[in-house]
């Protein structure tokens, strides 16, 4: 809406420019500007803050933020991390301003790795969160980052939640399903998997989980078929295997990635999410991915 209205403010200057008579009832194209630009800003808030759950998968490079959105405003985000020239933090907080809120009400960090975790310090800097839930793992890869990200949200005054075992948060429109780690002994493998219910649309999070722990999370984890799924570890081969696909049946599948030089997405993740006719979107490609859930229901 706004850019259309910066080309009606272009068509204006452009008509006052060559039009000596409409230079002189200049106020008549001003109040339009106004009063246009006005109901821009309504109606991109009332498209942003549609009913049901908006989900943004942001551009970030290669890493995964990824915020949730009630219709009551809540604010949730799983991870905070990428290797875009902008920080993630920063590109969080943009999108959370210009959506017209001053805090996150959740982060959820699925595992300490840089790639989602990176922009936590420009996030801390610019917006309030009042709640982080991380897994509980002490294992001493990574342990000092995870300590900057621990004090981090001790200086802000966050609430910090480990997560040993599977917890459900639940609001109005929103239930969120924390799965604790279901390996051990490596990052990805010791991290969160989310799974967001609006109504009965299911968007599933699976960090950078490998095919053995999504193994895990179908044998334990009473999967729903999922109207969502953001692909595990940016599409590498061992990751968003068939066994997941054919237990999830997602409809739409986001890949949050960008340049790198792992191959990813790899050819077999997309080759078996197309076989499946699921629809692809990916942030290296499209950028941020933008979805209402559980709308209409």
């Amino acid at each position: 809406y706004l850019k259309l209205w910066l080309a009606y403010l272009c068509a204006v200057v452009l008509l006052l420019a060559a039009s000596r008579g409409m230079r002189r009832r200049w106020w008549i194209p001003a109040a339009g500007l106004a009063l246009t630009f006005c109901l821009c800003l309504l109606l991109h808030r009332s498209a942003a803050s549609a009913g049901g759950l908006n989900v943004d998968v942001l551009d970030v490079g290669q890493g995964q933020c990824i915020l949730l959105r009630t219709s009551e405003g809540k604010t949730v985000a799983v991870d905070c991390g990428g290797s875009s020239l902008d920080s993630a933090g920063d590109i969080l907080a943009d999108r959370l301003q210009e959506l017209g809120h001053s805090r996150l009400d959740l982060l959820v960090l699925t595992h300490f790795h840089s790639d989602h975790t990176n922009g936590l310090e420009a996030l801390f800097h610019r917006v309030t969160v009042e709640a982080m839930a991380v897994p509980c793992v002490r294992d001493e890869e990574g342990a000092a980052w995870r300590e900057r990200v621990l004090a981090l949200a001790g200086e802000q005054g966050t609430r910090v939640r480990w997560v040993e075992a599977d917890e459900t948060l639940t609001w109005p429109s929103l239930t969120l399903r924390l799965y604790a780690p279901l390996g051990a002994g490596e990052q990805n493998e010791e991290g969160l998997s989310v799974l967001a219910t609006c109504g009965t649309s299911d968007l599933l999070i699976t960090g950078d989980m490998t095919e053995e722990i999504e193994r895990r999370l179908v044998r334990y984890g009473d999967l729903p078929d999922v109207e969502v799924l953001v692909a595990g570890h940016h599409g590498p081969p061992y990751a968003t295997s068939q066994l997941l696909l054919d237990a999830a049946r997602p409809e739409a599948a986001v890949i949050s990635v960008g340049w790198n030089s792992y191959g990813h997405p790899a050819a077999e993740v997309l080759d078996r999410l197309e076989a499946m006719g699921i629809q692809i979107w990916r942030t290296d490609l499209d950028g941020t991915v933008s979805i209402q859930m559980g709308i209409g229901e």
